[in-house]
């Protein structure tokens, strides 16, 4: 009879958190990246709430636009990745990028919280600014995690160092942020020719 313990998997919901690489290793060997979709949708849901909590719609187009971003970005690191000798397949590099943003989660409670703080430093006074200091530091912590998760990951399954992981992971996203800049300027350049204004 086998040894049930022996047969229980790690929650990668828990282990994502401190150990991501061996995280992404346990689904590389099973040949399965669960929820890569659901999880940036929702992350882009909490994105949204912290962006406007009042504004359902704004939830929403959160989490539409996480789910946009990951299946443009997915093959983009993918295709950097190999000319910086990654083996990944879009697939694995789709989930490395959803499961890395998983501590962005903790911003909807912080977001929360932050509604009991003065939302600017001037209005902050006595043990309130220290309140907001301490917020800010921490949100900010979050974010470099989530470079930190995401890093790890694309390490795991492009076959990488952390630090080549790191330049594959920056340079999508440059490379995403000029494309969107080139694109947005020539939107506006046709405008203006179509339009005159």
């Amino acid at each position: 009879m086998p040894d049930s313990a022996a047969t229980v998997q790690p929650n990668p919901f828990l282990t994502i958190w401190w150990h991501p690489r061996e995280t992404m290793a346990r689904m590389a060997a099973a040949d399965s990246y669960p929820h890569a979709y659901g999880l940036v949708a929702i992350c882009g849901l909490v994105a949204g709430i912290v962006e406007d909590g009042s504004d359902p719609s704004q939830w929403i187009r959160g989490a539409v636009k996480g789910v946009i971003f990951l299946a443009l970005l997915s093959p983009l690191a993918r295709f950097i990745g190999r000319k910086l000798g990654g083996q990944a397949e879009v697939p694995a590099v789709r989930a490395a990028l959803a499961w890395g943003s998983v501590p962005y989660l903790w911003m909807l409670p912080l977001s929360l919280f932050g509604e009991l703080v003065p939302s600017t430093l001037d209005d902050a006074k006595g043990f309130e600014l220290v309140l907001w200091v301490l917020l800010v530091l921490v949100m900010l912590g979050v974010h470099a995690w989530c470079v930190v998760t995401t890093t790890r990951c694309l390490a795991e399954v492009q076959r990488f160092s952390i630090w080549r992981a790191l330049g594959n992971y920056l340079l999508t996203l440059l490379v995403a942020c000029l494309a969107a800049f080139l694109f947005l300027a020539g939107l506006t350049l046709i405008s203006r020719m179509v339009f005159g204004h």
